[in-house]
């Protein structure tokens, strides 16, 4: 194999940035647990928005859900929960890790797949990233599990080979050149108005823009300004002179969004998968800068 093969997805790196991004993501799955609960009996309950006759009569009925082998009742809903959210726990704080990142994907495919109609494809990046942290060592620091394995008061180092790291890093990659190129397609984008018909999308909006803000020099800045940070997200996310102006961008993208917008979680998803890129030593530096 090509030496950058190797150096890529083998070469040994710290698991800081990647035990920073696990955290995170745990604390989003049991945030996603928590809504779903608030909203069970219209989302997931046997009589619900979708019925489990309904469900069970189709095509959704095949994705993997353990609904399909569970007694019909609302007790499997709130086990399936409390399932899903100690799982969210468990990979924060970074217990039996691997494990809890598979409970997570159980759970989480559970609540999403019995009622797809509600879903948004931080649904699906969510899903991905708890698969790939069954296999990514993200529990190698910054854990129980770290804290039960260490040999005596002060651990070694740590460093895990990072394939699995790098599978997420190259799915956030894609999905963001993929969104850029996509957009590219619609008029509206390239006239520079995409974003006048999102902020006015009454199902979505959270709050209306300022009135200095809803004008067409605005909605063209913001519309391109869009475009910049996906196709930054995409591609300029891969070196080092531009990452962090590339990570600053889409994240500010998802912060606004996530201001203006109604999108359940989507926008932080998003924002927690771009700590994927954010490397080890550079979390480590960060840390000992704030302990100064």
């Amino acid at each position: 194999m090509p030496g950058w093969w190797n150096t890529f997805f083998y070469e040994p790196i710290d698991p800081s940035g990647l035990a920073l991004f696990r955290i995170v993501i745990g604390l989003l799955v049991l945030a996603d647990a928590v809504i779903y609960a608030r909203s069970h009996r219209i989302m997931l309950s046997p009589t619900g928005l979708l019925s489990f006759d309904a469900w069970k009569g189709s095509h959704d009925y095949f994705y993997f859900s353990l609904f399909r082998w569970l007694p019909r009742s609302e007790a499997t809903v709130s086990i399936i929960l409390v399932i899903y959210g100690l799982a969210g726990f468990c990979v924060s704080i970074g217990i039996a890790t691997p494990v809890a990142a598979a409970a997570a994907l159980a759970g989480a495919a559970s609540v999403h797949h019995r009622n797809r109609h509600v879903l948004h494809s931080g649904d699906a990046v969510l899903k991905i990233m708890c698969f790939l942290l069954i296999f990514s060592g993200a529990g190698s620091i910054w854990s129980v599990d770290a804290a039960l394995a260490a040999d005596g008061p002060t651990p070694k180092p740590q460093t895990i080979v990072p394939w699995a790291l790098r599978l997420m890093q190259i799915q956030i990659a894609i999905l963001y050149v993929y969104t850029f190129t996509s957009k590219l397609k619609g008029n509206t984008w390239r006239a520079g108005v995409a974003t006048h018909y999102a902020s006015n999308l009454l199902s979505h909006r959270r709050r209306r823009l300022p009135a200095q803000l809803d004008g067409r020099f605005a909605h063209r800045l913001a519309t391109y300004g869009t475009l910049a940070a996906e196709f930054a997200g995409g591609v300029l996310v891969w070196f080092d002179a531009t990452r962090y102006f590339a990570l600053a961008a889409v994240a500010g993208l998802h912060v606004t969004l996530a201001y203006l917008m109604r999108m359940h979680l989507f926008q932080w998803i998003m924002i927690a998968s771009l700590l994927v890129f954010v490397p080890g030593e550079d979390i480590v530096a960060l840390v000992e800068w704030l302990r100064n």
